[in-house]
């Protein structure tokens, strides 16, 4: 079973990373001056359709918990017309505190395309806006 290619609109002055991981799409404001780049990362994974997306969006929720130091979950939504959830988490991690936006859309092969953006928290206020249009643009390709 193969996944689906998958596209995302880049905000200019992005580039992909071919070189950070061969799972996924990857890429990052470029050039950036800060310490932490703001990043995408974009996997294709299995997807049950018949679990509910509240149930999915809970789950998502709780690995995130589990997973990211001090994470602090900031908003959540789901629309079922999509069908997709979107959710907006804080954390700390070694170093850098950040922020992350992730969009998950359900497509009808039975696959997720999840895409997380993150960047650092000071940074936040001027890439937000960026981000979340970055990750509602993950898409199947053409």
């Amino acid at each position: 079973m193969t996944p689906p290619a998958v596209a995302v609109d880049l905000p200019e002055g992005w580039r992909h990373r071919t070189d950070a991981a061969p799972f996924a799409l990857v890429a990052q404001a470029h050039p950036w001056t800060g310490d932490f780049a703001p990043n995408l990362t974009l996997v294709v994974t299995p997807f049950d359709p018949t679990q509910s997306l509240d149930r999915y969006l809970a789950g998502q929720v709780e690995m995130a918990a589990a997973t990211l130091a001090d994470a602090v979950l900031l908003d959540a939504d789901l629309d079922r017309a999509q069908p997709s959830v979107t959710f907006l988490i804080a954390h700390a991690t070694t170093g850098v505190d950040l922020t992350m936006v992730q969009h998950h859309r359900m497509i009808p092969e039975g696959w997720v395309i999840a895409a997380a953006a993150t960047a650092a928290d000071q940074d936040w206020p001027l890439v937000a806006g960026d981000l979340l249009a970055l990750v509602r643009s993950a898409r199947p390709a053409a």
